[in-house]
């Protein structure tokens, strides 16, 4: 996915996907499970990473964008059912133009995908409308935690934003946030 905000955090697990979460809450709680699958009709959603004991150590909120503005008609080598989604990959230009359509994927193929081409078939069947669209994080989240559960430490980084770290006591008490790269923000 392409990430317009940068962590040093690597995730210790695969992905959960969610359609929403609870953002009162610190950590973000994720909720509404769904599958890679079911996030076709989302134009966001959410990955949560977990750790031990279940508990999230990442977040990410997922934002389905355009990467061009005009959707562009595709003839297609077989009649498929009208009104029906397609999905296809994208193959980049050698030469730095705009990117070519690939072949005929299903959507969850495009999971590990930055960008992929979607859209609908046509009424007669034989023609389809698609945009190619990419997967941009929004916002990014990093959890640490101490041995009894209760938050140590959250690194939260927005979309062209600094890093911000904030660091609790092991009661749950914030005791201090710090823009990362060494300026501090408040103690």
């Amino acid at each position: 996915m392409t990430s317009t905000v940068d962590t040093p955090i690597v995730p210790l697990a695969e992905p959960c996907y969610y359609r929403s979460f609870a953002a009162y809450e610190i950590p973000f709680r994720p909720v509404e499970p769904v599958t890679f699958a079911e996030t076709e009709q989302l134009r966001a959603f959410c990955l949560a990473y977990h750790g031990q004991a279940g508990r999230v150590v990442r977040f990410d909120k997922i934002l389905l964008v355009w990467a061009e503005k005009e959707p562009r008609l595709l003839a297609l080598p077989t009649h498929k059912e009208p009104g029906s989604a397609i999905c296809f990959a994208v193959n980049p230009d050698p030469s730095g133009g705009e990117p070519k359509v690939g072949d005929e994927v299903e959507y969850v193929e495009t999971e590990a995908c930055d960008e992929f081409f979607a859209g609908e078939v046509l009424s007669l069947g034989m023609e389809c409308k698609i945009r190619r669209f990419r997967r941009e994080i929004s916002f990014t989240e990093a959890y640490d935690y101490w041995p009894s559960g209760r938050l140590r430490s959250r690194v939260k980084c927005r979309a062209g934003e600094k890093p911000v770290a904030e660091y609790y006591d092991v009661n749950g008490n914030k005791l201090s946030e710090q823009v990362l790269n060494g300026i501090e923000a408040n103690s």
